[in-house]
């Protein structure tokens, strides 16, 4: 503001000059020339304006580059007030004004005010904050702050990243699967978390192929198969890639792990039932008493079902009596997206004659109720190993190929693609 004052006095003086030394008119006044007075007056009010401006900017030099202040807001009862904290107002390193929230306490949030002003010079002169004081500084402030910083270029996302928790990148990355089952998204993390722990990895930066492959080794040896193994590998990738498309890490470096190949040991091989089999399990459930509070008869519809339709255990679990269409042609039943495995509504047609078994069988369940009331579905392995038991069904054959419930989802696929229809 003082440069344009006294641009404005120059700009006055010169045309006051140019008046006075305009020659005079033909008829002579003999009233006395103020210009000269006008003039003098002038020059003493302009040199007094250059003196302002020559301290203003000695004073603008000496001050810190920002300005502290408390803001003041208009509370319910329309009173103001003055905020709890203090705020620091500057310009970034775009020379945009900022205003950001400091501290309550003033002379924290002065020295907060100073080194902001330094990070943006460091910015200005490198592209990036190096200076290793500041540095030492902003791994010691809030997260909220941090975040501030970041959010107006001052600070690189991957070098924030390296100071955050693994816990809480963890808690970030299972919040970012909110479009995923809760059963996967606990999955994918505990895998990651057993990774982190085994790996020893501190930080973001400690993720590297060695690091990832100790902690892999450690999930192996108390001797679990290289089909588990192969689903910790993959949650590890999926937390990586999350990692670098979040802006945490600037590349991959797991990106180039390869999964083991599962063929090699093969732990847990099922077979398909025979039709002799399936129908003997189905008789012995349903003369069964009640087992994980379903009863024989509740327990051979289940089965019924299962290889009627495919379905897994737990979307199962998830019908209703109004998951049955059995007046449809052809009949179907439905799982609806938030319990199907692909996260979309799945309708499977099924057999008349299924059909036919149903419709009594599903007058007796309440409305809007499960059909089949078990809230675990690993416990299907307890209640068809029962089953099998009390129809004579061997669990496993000579060659260790094992009957349990997910047999019968692979008892369906097989007769789907026996009949042509897959």
């Amino acid at each position: 503001m003082a440069h344009t004052i006294v641009e404005a006095m120059e700009n006055a003086l010169e045309r006051a000059k140019e008046n006075r030394e305009r020659p005079p008119g033909p008829t002579k006044s003999t009233e006395p020339n103020p210009l000269p007075a006008i003039v003098e007056a002038m020059n003493s009010a302009l040199n007094r304006a250059k003196e302002s401006s020559r301290r203003h900017a000695a004073r603008r030099k000496e001050r810190p580059g920002f300005r502290l202040f408390k803001p003041t807001y208009q509370d319910r009862d329309g009173a103001r007030r003055e905020a709890s904290k203090w705020y620091a107002e500057f310009r970034d390193a775009m020379e945009k004004i900022r205003r950001i929230p400091l501290f309550t306490d003033e002379r924290q949030s002065h020295k907060a005010a100073e080194n902001i002003v330094g990070i943006v010079a460091d910015v200005q002169n490198g592209g990036r904050l190096t200076d290793a004081a500041l540095l030492t500084w902003v791994r010691g402030i809030p997260g909220r702050l941090v975040d501030a910083l970041a959010n107006i270029g001052l600070l690189e996302s991957t070098r924030l990243a390296a100071r955050k928790p693994m816990k809480d990148h963890i808690a970030d990355f299972r919040d970012s699967m909110s479009a995923r089952s809760a059963k996967h998204r606990g999955n994918t993390t505990r895998l990651v978390e057993r990774i982190v722990a085994a790996g020893k990895i501190a930080d973001v930066n400690g993720i590297t192929p060695s690091a990832v492959d100790s902690g892999l080794a450690a999930i192996r040896e108390p001797g679990r198969s290289v089909r588990t193994v192969n689903k910790a590998a993959t949650a590890m990738k999926a937390f990586t890639r999350w990692l670098v498309r979040d802006g945490r890490l600037a590349t991959d470096p797991i990106q180039h792990l390869k999964s083991a190949n599962a063929d090699t040991d093969p732990r847990h091989v099922r077979r398909e039932f025979e039709d002799d089999d399936l129908a003997r399990l189905i008789e012995a459930a349903g003369r069964s008493p009640v087992l994980l509070g379903l009863t024989g008869d509740d327990r051979a519809m289940l089965y019924r079902v299962a290889v009627g339709t495919g379905f897994r255990a737990a979307e199962l679990f998830s019908l209703t009596p109004e998951s049955f269409d059995l007046a449809s042609n052809p009949p179907t039943v439905a799982v609806e997206a938030a319990y199907s495995k692909r996260r979309r509504r799945d309708e499977q047609p099924i057999r008349p004659d299924l059909a036919d078994r149903l419709a009594p069988w599903l007058r007796q369940r309440a409305a809007g109720e499960a059909v089949w009331p078990i809230t675990c579905a690993r416990k299907t392995a307890e209640m068809i190993r029962a089953d099998l038991e009390a129809a004579g069904v061997a669990y496993a054959d000579d060659a260790g190929r094992v009957l349990d419930f997910h047999a019968l989802r692979h008892t369906y696929v097989s007769r789907l693609v026996s009949s042509g229809r897959a």
